[in-house]
């Protein structure tokens, strides 16, 4: 009976034992057949996508176009690869990314094109720079200047071909643009020859910003790239962790199960089953107990684990998957955590990058804030003070055509010219911030030289006697009597320095000087103007060129002044091609002298004044024969009576409005054949109604009507702003008779 209840307990007890051992057996084997596999094919994935993001770091970083050819084959290769069919999001994602890499060698392949062509402008650029001696001993110091200057600037070209960077290369081609100033360009250009062509600097500069660009490109492009492969990465190992660790905890619950009933057995049948104690202690339960211990040890440490040989073939199984599982839990916790440290990096830079662009956009609205603010009080000081000018300076040419006597045309002269000083103060400001933007230009015009002298010389002649002091002109013997120039901003320079000469003098005189340059070229002239008053110190010089500055602070409450005639003229004098020097000793007077090069014109011009005279007399005439029907919108009272005088003569029928809607209702009434449009007008502004005149044309089918702005805003943008909003022609106040006259004749088809 013992022995059938031996039996029985052995068989109950073997049958409880191969349960467990089937049950551990079974998991072990579907996580060999089935669950392995897949974690092993998705961390096949994950290493193609780690390979494919380094073929893409291969294809971006490397110079050599047969590397970049070779593993771009490669990339398209692995990206066919069948590991990456089994999930389409995959696929359609390492299908982008190489196209993305397809871009890259595309763009890394026009940017060899590009470089290879700056190389060859540099190797140019250094043979010239090479060949560059310098000047002879016996040349004029402008010949050496111009030699220096054409060194520096070779030396700023190969300074941009070496820029790594958009800031970089802006800076030198802001010192290239500002040395190509102060250079012969023809000799230069005969210099920079090559095979009959001639290196251009914009298209070195452009060139290099396309490389830039395209760095930008390929970065922004890589860094997709990269992003998506390894999130792709990060996501399928995460995922395969998941998964073992889930599938190990179960075999070790199960394990622990099958532990638990085989120790309830054998207390059961401990009297019984010593021996076979003994066996399962020695083939199961120790095994068992240290694959568990393993596994616990493994599921802590993710270290890999080395289990001894087991007598059965279930738990010799089971120990080659569990060491299996563990070497790949360790390495995918490894991976992991490189993976997190790089996302941390990563997170790290994205917010540091967010941080400087809202900075910089704080930055931008800071300025384009301060430089409106400065338009806004440039055009408001503008016009406030352009208003009442118009009317001074068109009673003055009023005055001058009712015959007045010698005398008192010498005191209306003397008054108008006057006027165009204080005018010409108020586009010294206007001036400034022109030239500060880069937007002012030159004109030319057929220019008689002694006009120019003449008129300085009258406007500061009372001035000099009223302080004692003596005040001539002097031209000397051979310099041209007339050059092609811009006689406008030729006298603002003179009349800036003259006005500086007789405001720092007290006694003795001031000097007007035009003479031929001692080089010897046609229509190149130095003019200079000298004086002997309380000179500049030396340690001042060199800050009276600043804007709103003078010798001292004292000279400001002592002499008066803005601060702004010698940074304009030495500005003008730059853009005409010269330098202002200055040459000054305390006590003993002040020289300002430049020299200029200046185009002789073919023939003879008119008398000014007698031409303007003859065509205002000619165009009244022809304006009387063909009456003008006008609507004039001005809230002024002094400015509609000088323009209401102005058309006195000439036969024309004018409708006055104070203001834009009194102009849009009278317009609607009655049909005009020019409009006069002022701008700042109370009720409603030139800029609503004239959008308004044009609106009521398209409704009713009416032709357009000629809308001239007689404004005096006198801001650049403020002619694109009234052209924008319909009108035909702009007039900036002051306007002249002859100038309004002859904009009429030409609107209404007259001229």
């Amino acid at each position: 009976m013992y022995a059938v209840i031996a039996v029985i307990l052995l068989s109950g007890l073997g049958v409880i034992v191969g349960k467990a051992l089937n049950t551990i057996g079974d998991l072990a084997e579907n996580t060999r057949d089935s669950v392995l596999p897949e974690i092993f094919d998705r961390q096949r994935t994950a290493i193609n996508l780690e390979r494919l993001g380094r073929f893409a770091l291969i294809i971006h970083k490397a110079d050599d176009p047969k590397k970049r050819r070779a593993f771009r084959l490669a990339a398209k290769i692995l990206s066919q690869d069948t590991a990456f069919d089994a999930n389409p999001e995959i696929r359609s994602k390492v299908s982008r990314c190489y196209e993305a890499m397809e871009r890259i060698a595309i763009i890394r392949g026009r940017q060899d094109v590009l470089q290879k062509r700056l190389d060859e402008d540099e190797s140019l650029l250094r043979e010239n720079l090479a060949s560059l001696q310098p000047c002879s001993p016996k040349a004029s110091a402008r010949q050496r200047a111009m030699n220096r200057a054409e060194r520096v600037l070779l030396i700023h070209l190969l300074h941009v071909l070496s820029s790594n960077s958009h800031q970089g290369l802006e800076q030198t081609v802001k010192t290239v643009n500002e040395l190509s100033n102060k250079v012969d360009t023809a000799r230069l250009d005969a210099r920079l020859a090559r095979n009959g062509t001639t290196i251009s600097q914009s298209a070195i500069i452009d060139t290099k910003r396309r490389i830039l660009n395209m760095d930008m490109a390929c970065n922004k492009t890589w860094d997709e790239v990269n992003r998506d492969l390894e999130t792709l990465s990060a996501s399928l190992t995460a995922n395969a962790a998941i998964e073992a660790s889930q599938r190990f905890t179960t075999i070790a619950d199960e394990a622990s199960a099958g532990l638990n009933g085989g120790l309830t057995g054998l207390i059961i049948a401990i009297s019984t089953m010593i021996l076979m104690l003994v066996l399962v202690r020695r083939d199961v339960l120790t095994p068992i107990s240290k694959t568990v211990q393993a596994m616990a040890r493994a599921r802590d440490s993710h270290a890999p684990i080395d289990l001894p040989e087991a007598r059965l073939r279930e738990m010799h199984e089971i120990q080659t998957s569990v060491e299996l599982s563990s070497t790949l839990m360790a390495e995918i916790t490894h991976r992991t955590q490189e993976l997190e440290q790089t996302n941390a990096a990563l997170e790290k830079e994205i917010a540091e990058r967010i941080r400087t662009e809202r900075e910089l956009g704080r930055a931008k609205e800071a300025a384009e804030s301060a430089d409106k603010a400065k338009s806004d009080f440039l055009a408001g000081m503008s016009h406030e003070i352009r208003t009442p000018m118009n009317t001074i300076l068109g009673m003055a040419e009023l005055m001058l055509e009712t015959d007045p006597t010698p005398e008192q045309r010498k005191y209306i002269e003397i008054f108008k010219t006057s006027g165009h000083h204080l005018l010409g103060i108020i586009n010294d400001v206007l001036d400034i911030s022109k030239i500060e933007a880069g937007q002012l230009c030159l004109e030319t015009h057929d220019t008689t030289l002694s006009d120019v002298l003449d008129k300085i010389h009258l406007l500061y002649r009372t001035k000099a006697d009223d302080k004692g002091l003596s005040l001539k002109v002097v031209v000397g013997e051979g310099t041209p009597k007339r050059i092609m120039a811009d006689p406008i901003r030729i006298g603002q320079i003179l009349t800036n320095l003259v006005d500086n000469a007789i405001k720092f003098t007290h006694q003795g005189g001031v000097s007007i000087e035009a003479h031929p340059a001692p080089s010897g070229i046609e229509g190149e002239i130095v003019f200079s103007v000298s004086d002997t008053g309380i000179g500049i110190p030396p340690e001042a010089q060199r800050r009276v060129f600043d804007r709103f500055t003078q010798a001292d602070s004292s000279t400001t409450r002592q002499y008066g002044g803005t601060g702004l005639g010698l940074s304009i003229s030495r500005r003008l004098v730059e853009i005409m091609g010269g330098t202002l020097r200055l040459n000054s000793s305390p006590k003993r007077g002040t020289t300002f002298s430049f020299t200029l090069r200046f185009p002789l014109p073919e023939q003879a011009p008119e008398s000014g004044a007698e031409a303007t005279r003859e065509e205002v007399r000619h165009l009244t005439d022809m304006l009387r024969q063909r009456p003008v029907s006008i609507l004039l919108a001005e809230d002024s009272d002094s400015n509609r009576e000088l323009l209401k005088f102005y058309l006195a003569h000439a036969g024309c029928e004018i409708d006055f409005a104070e203001n834009g809607l009194e102009a849009v209702n009278k317009f609607k009434e009655k049909t005009y054949d020019v409009v006069l449009m002022d701008i700042q007008m109370p009720v409603m502004d030139g800029f609503e109604a004239t959008r308004l005149l044009r609106e009521h044309e398209r409704q009713t089918g009416m032709q357009p009507t000629p809308i001239i702005a007689v404004t005096a805003n006198a801001l650049s943008e403020d002619r694109g702003r009234c052209i924008e909003a319909g009108c035909t022609f702009y007039l900036a106040k002051p306007v002249s008779k002859a100038t309004l006259l002859k904009t009429l004749a030409s609107t209404v088809g007259i001229v």
